[in-house]
């Protein structure tokens, strides 16, 4: 080992005094005098020294010996003394790769500030509230419905209009409860299953079929509303990640969803303060209840996004009065003249 670090170290002394086609190598400078500087474990010309943390993280990350990671540092080391003394340095390209080496180093700083730093009741308290249909919810039930709407206030006899109208719509989507029971739940991520609103969730073939039949036993009536709605609890709480917190649905219409037993089964007419709803179930999910530790194992990534999130702002806020960037007003079209791989 010390025969390769002397043969290094030779090559610092070749490569330093002596660029492409030169003659023969001039001697070696003699070895810069005094002792190292704290924490320095190799100098290698008179200022480029090699630190012990240095030759620790070569080890951890490479999985060899410490005597090796001082080999492996003071090669980087002579090299990168040699790159300067040929001029290396100044070039553009070796300024953009150490641009990218910083800006590697300055976030991977930031990500071991964001996960090392214990996580506190606060932080685990706003997770939950975020992202508590995950980690904390009743049964849901997913459905469609058709409502036949009338103010509660309104005469006895606009209720019997209406009411029979939910009738006739009970009627029309027995076709639509039979197709449903035949026809499985479109498949979707974990991540798109509580987001009713994600624009790439599949949407179940049932409801256009739902929405068809209604609207044709109806005529399009417009006190008529059809709707696909996203998980409702037995108690209304809607369970969906852009509900906001005490999002509900009537209780009479939650009860209803709750007490359908399987895909395609119908509720009867269900009188709420909304008008009169003929209820079709699409789905069920079921209840999650985490302990503790469970909770913590869940939320954690969660939390370490949240962090980063923020960290990265500040870090962003901090930075952008010194070096803010400049855009050339014609920057896209100066990028289409750039030719990529070339």
């Amino acid at each position: 080992m010390r025969e390769g670090l002397r043969g290094v170290l030779s090559c610092a002394a070749l490569v330093g005094a002596c660029g492409v086609g030169c003659g023969p190598a001039a001697p070696p400078p003699p070895p810069a005098g005094g002792p190292l500087p704290d924490g320095a474990v190799a100098r290698i010309g008179d200022a480029e020294v090699v630190t012990g943390a240095t030759v620790g993280r070569i080890a951890a990350q490479q999985d060899c010996d410490l005597a090796v990671a001082l080999e492996k540092a003071t090669f980087d080391a002579v090299l990168a003394a040699g790159a300067r003394a040929e001029g290396l340095a100044g070039r553009r390209a070796t300024t953009l790769a150490v641009d990218r080496a910083l800006a590697a180093r300055l976030l991977a700083d930031l990500h071991r500030d964001v996960t090392t730093a214990p996580i506190g009741d606060e932080e685990r308290a706003a997770a939950t509230l975020a992202r508590g249909v995950e980690v904390d919810r009743p049964e849901g039930f997913a459905t469609v419905h058709a409502v036949a709407m009338v103010a509660a206030d309104a005469s006895l006899e606009a209720h019997a209009a209406a009411r029979a109208l939910a009738t006739r719509i009970a009627a029309a989507v027995v076709p639509v409860a039979e197709r449903a029971r035949a026809t499985p739940v479109p498949e979707r991520s974990d991540e798109l299953l509580l987001d009713h609103r994600a624009r790439t969730r599949p949407r179940d073939p049932v409801v256009a079929l739902f929405e068809r039949d209604v609207v044709e036993a109806t005529g399009g009536d417009p006190t008529v509303r059809i709707e696909a709605l996203p998980f409702v609890a037995a108690d209304g709480r809607i369970i969906d990640r852009q509900a906001g917190e005490g999002d509900s649905f009537a209780s009479e219409f939650a009860a209803a969803a709750a007490a359908l037993s399987e895909r395609g089964a119908v509720s009867p007419v269900v009188p709420s303060p909304h008008g009169y709803h003929v209820i079709l179930l699409l789905e069920r999910v079921p209840a999650v209840r985490l302990s503790d530790a469970e909770r913590r194992v869940r939320l954690r990534d969660l939390i370490l996004q949240v962090r980063a999130r923020r960290a990265e702002r500040a870090l962003l806020a901090r930075l952008s009065d010194a070096a803010r960037p400049e855009v050339a007003t014609n920057a896209d079209a100066l990028l289409e003249l750039i030719a990529v791989g070339e």
